[in-house]
Formats: C-alpha cells, sequence, structure tokens
C-alpha cells in the first residue's frame, strides 16, 4: 500500500513537473511575444521621433537661412542709409558754406552800397 502511495505521489510529482515545464515554455513564448510587439512599437515610436526631429531640424535651417538674409538685407539698407546720411552731412556743409558766403556776399554788397550812397550824398551837399 505505501508503494501504491509513494508511484502515485511520484505520478502526481511528475504530472506537476511536467505542467510545470508546460507552463514555464508557454510563459517564455507569451514573453517573447509580448517582448516583440514592445520592441517593435519602440522602433515605430523612435523612427516617427527621428523623422519629427528631421523635419524640425530642416525646417529651423530654413528659418535660419530667411533670417540671415533678412539680416543681410537689414545690413546692406543700414550701410545705403549711412552713405545717403554722410551725403546729406556733406550737401549740408556745403550749403551752409554757400550760405555764408552769399551773406558775406550781401554784406560786402550792402557796405558797398552804403558807401556808395554815402558818397553820392556828400557829393550832392557838396553840390548844394
Amino acid at each position: 500500500l505505501m508503494e501504491e502511495k509513494l508511484e502515485h505521489f511520484e505520478n502526481q510529482y511528475d504530472e506537476a513537473v511536467k505542467e510545470c515545464e508546460t507552463m514555464k515554455v508557454e510563459m517564455e513564448k507569451r514573453l517573447k511575444l509580448e517582448l516583440a510587439v514592445k520592441e517593435e512599437k519602440l522602433e515605430q515610436q523612435t523612427h516617427k521621433a527621428c523623422t519629427n526631429f528631421e523635419k524640425q531640424s530642416a525646417e529651423l535651417k530654413h528659418e535660419l537661412e530667411i533670417y540671415k538674409e533678412m539680416k543681410s538685407n537689414l545690413e546692406a539698407e543700414c550701410e545705403r542709409y549711412k552713405l545717403r546720411s554722410e551725403m546729406y552731412a556733406e550737401e549740408s556743409k556745403d550749403a551752409r558754406n554757400e550760405l555764408c558766403k552769399v551773406k558775406m556776399d550781401l554784406k560786402n554788397a550792402r557796405q558797398h552800397e552804403e558807401m556808395e550812397l554815402r558818397k553820392a550824398i556828400e557829393k550832392y551837399e557838396a553840390e548844394k
């Protein structure tokens, strides 16, 4: 009877071991499948992130080129305004010099006219 019980327990043990092995194999298969799915999902997310990054990088490079061109245009415009300002300053200086010359000529002409008038008055008074 003891041998029967022992054999019965050994059979149960062997079945339990087989069941554990089967469960272990199934669990490994399931885990491998889940891992493969997660790896695929992660690879897709990584690819999408890289694609987005490359797209944003290209857009930013394009914007940078636009801003560089705008900066270049503004610098050129500033240079034109600077040259124009220098030209106006030179013209203004020339105009001031011309105005001073005209004022001097006018003053000399006025003095000459006053002298001529005085001479005429003196001559008129002398003739009286």
